[in-house]
């Protein structure tokens, strides 16, 4: 016996499933969907895609995001107060395969991205670089990132106080300098780090990153 549902039956059997039902199917697909990425990829890598995996064996993306605004279209979210936000949202993206590694959800749209560092922390193996977005602009998270031999690239803060140790070159549209960013005070590491700077037709690009060996000033 054939059984028919309706777009709208379809619909409303959602809004009662549970959550944790499409978190499990979604992590049982990611790895056949990492083996159709292996099956189909024909398309070469960037070059610098390339050399990056020659040093390391994964490079992951983390970003945090507050979800918009919910849509008040739906009957089950009619009672909600216009405005309210979604939650919050931290995603590691594979970077080589655009799949996801792994998503963190809450309904707290003010909770700071630090919050979810142990999370990642516990995820991340050695021989991993992390781009990170700028909500994960914490010292600690760093210190605690390179003990862990992992390494990461972000964005400067602007206006950041640092100390330069060394420079590697100093161009017209290249910038690389060996830093240190931290002041020793209140537990705050001092860390040293490579602040790399690009300069895109009038405006200068600023990254931070870990990594320090001489192989990887080729970047």
């Amino acid at each position: 016996m054939r059984i028919v549902l309706t777009q709208k039956a379809l619909s409303n059997r959602f809004l009662t499933f549970p959550a944790i039902f499409f978190e499990k199917v979604f992590k049982e697909l990611l790895p056949q969907l990492q083996q159709q990425w292996n099956y189909r990829q024909k398309r070469p890598l960037p070059d610098g895609v390339n050399f990056a995996l020659s040093r390391f064996k994964k490079i992951w993306i983390v970003d945090g995001s507050t979800l918009e605004a919910l849509f008040r279209k739906l009957k089950s979210l009619e009672d909600v107060p216009p405005g309210t936000l979604a939650g919050k949202i931290v995603t590691i993206i594979d970077l080589v395969t655009h799949l996801p590694v792994e998503i963190w959800l809450t309904k707290s749209a003010s909770r700071s991205d630090i919050k979810f560092e142990p999370d990642i922390l516990n995820l991340v193996s050695e021989n991993t670089l992390l781009l990170l977005d700028r909500g994960f602009y914490h010292f600690h998270f760093w210190q605690q990132l390179i003990e862990q031999q992992v390494d990461f690239i972000t964005r400067i803060k602007k206006g950041a106080f640092f100390q330069v140790k060394e420079v590697f070159s100093n161009s017209y549209a290249l910038r690389d300098r060996l830093i240190v960013l931290g002041c020793g005070k209140k537990s705050i590491p001092i860390l040293t780090l490579r602040l790399v700077e690009i300069r895109s037709e009038k405006q200068w690009h600023s990254y931070l990153t870990s990594v320090l060996d001489t192989i990887s000033r080729k970047i």
